[in-house]
């Protein structure tokens, strides 16, 4: 394995030698109290699941699972504060995907907050010696029977990538703690908040999947607590830190992953299927708390980013708040739009969309739109800027013509969605816009050509 210096891990700096110039300030993460409705998302429950959902009006305390008995593959739901059960609905997680949900309603709200389990660094190797003979899919099923998930832009889907089936064997697990938006570091601050839940979770994971590398990512200008929290966190274990420059879109699993292992990740690959096992620092601390504490997921860590007043927000709030709850006290005045994480990747929100395991940054930004489209006048901007060296216009032009083979020919699979080529586009194309529609024709085109569609059929 490969650091940025070029040396083997084995050989590579000490830490110490290399720590960063931390210059970002440092911003608490305030705990927010249940709203009056909460809508908990039974993510990887089939329609036939949900009959095993607890009947309306029934009371359950924090942290209760909301099903009568487990379901296998599946999320558990879990209560995130005491209070009664309502019903059940559609809702948007942060990703404007419609997820079955519980609809629930706290308790009174006085001595209602979360109170996340704080770990100490000595039940660090207690917790390891548990762990062994447990592999991934063992631990996967654990942390899901705690309502554990993440899924998110930098950090993919960690349940499926711990479940496999894996095309190599994970031999590194690697916590990402460089930030989406560099201007927003919310994993910076929840590794300054949790360092040792963040360090018990990332072993926890080297423990299960047996893994000889286990290394942990920041930014080179963040926080410093967090790389002093960190490092003291991990003085007794194999992890070790590595310092980057987080240049947008650096934090993404496909740049970060080539950079420190020289291993490409394949179009529609997990970075678990070439060896290495991505998360971030919230999913890091949330698998620490469950592994260690056997504390189910019940809240989460949100950055909401005003653009328009330059005001970051840091929230730590009960999963399955609606985004409208939390900007209540902050709505700007005026028009204004939401975006999940970097305003680039053009992730529209509404206020309907609930905070769980999907995106945790929220951009308020003026609208957009309105700029005049002009012709493409072959700059190639858009081919410079693109960090995977694709071909953003000749995507566009593919979209148009609806050609998939074009598509395929000029990179329409390598594309993160890190929305760079629209926003350097003189011209203002949509070539954002015009890749997801790509892959949207690429997605119905597969599943009509599915076995099981065809026998649909």
């Amino acid at each position: 394995m490969q650091t940025p210096s070029g040396k083997s891990s084995e050989g590579a700096a000490d830490p110490a030698d290399v720590a960063p110039v931390a210059v970002q300030a440092l911003f608490r993460l305030k705990s927010v109290p249940p709203s009056a409705t909460l809508l908990i998302p039974c993510r990887g429950m089939r329609e036939e699941d949900l009959a095993s959902i607890k009947p309306a009006g029934t009371l359950v305390s924090r942290g209760e699972s909301l099903v009568t008995e487990p379901i296998d593959a599946a999320i558990v739901p879990r209560a995130p504060v005491d209070g009664t059960i309502v019903g059940q609905e559609l809702a948007p997680i942060t990703r404007d995907v419609f997820v079955p949900a519980i609809r629930f309603e706290p308790a009174s709200a006085e001595n209602n907050h979360q109170q996340t389990t704080r770990l100490t660094r000595d039940q660090i190797v207690p917790m390891k010696a548990n762990l062994v003979g447990v592999g991934g899919v063992e631990l996967a099923d654990r942390l899901a029977a705690l309502g554990l998930w993440a899924d998110r832009w930098a950090s993919p889907n960690l349940l499926a990538q711990l479940r496999g089936p894996h095309r190599r064997q994970i031999d590194t697990i690697l916590c990402n703690v460089l930030d989406e938006d560099p201007a927003v570091p919310l994993q910076a601050n929840v590794a300054v908040d949790y360092p040792v839940e963040v360090v018990a979770g990332v072993m926890a994971l080297a423990t299960a999947c047996n893994a000889t590398h286990v290394l942990t990512v920041v930014a080179y200008s963040g926080p410093a607590e967090c790389w002093h929290g960190l490092r003291a966190a991990s003085a007794d274990t194999s992890m070790r830190l590595i310092p980057l420059v987080n240049d947008y879109p650096k934090a993404h699993p496909s740049l970060v992953v080539h950079e420190l292992t020289r291993r490409r990740i394949a179009p529609g690959e997990l970075p678990s299927d070439r060896g290495v096992l991505v998360l971030d620092a919230a999913a890091a601390a949330a698998v620490g708390r469950a592994v260690v504490a056997n504390e189910p997921m019940l809240s989460c860590p949100l950055a909401v980013h005003d653009y328009l007043r330059r005001k970051t927000h840091y929230f730590d709030v009960p999963v399955g708040t609606r985004v409208a709850d939390i900007l209540v006290p902050m709505t700007p005045n005026g028009r204004f739009e939401l975006r999940a994480g970097c305003p680039l990747r053009e992730v529209k929100l509404n206020g309907d969309c609930i905070i769980a395991g999907d995106e945790l940054t929220i951009a308020i930004v003026p609208p957009q739109g309105g700029a005049k489209i002009e012709p493409c006048i072959r700059c190639a901007w858009c081919a410079e800027g693109c960090p995977v060296y694709i071909r953003p216009a000749a995507l566009l032009d593919a979209a148009q013509q609806e050609d998939l083979y074009l598509a395929a020919q000029n990179g329409m699979d390598a594309c993160i969605e890190c929305g760079i080529c629209s926003f350097v586009c003189p011209s203002h194309l949509p070539l954002l816009p015009a890749i997801r529609t790509l892959q949207s024709l690429q997605e119905g085109t597969r599943s009509r050509r599915s076995p099981s569609a065809e026998k649909a059929q």
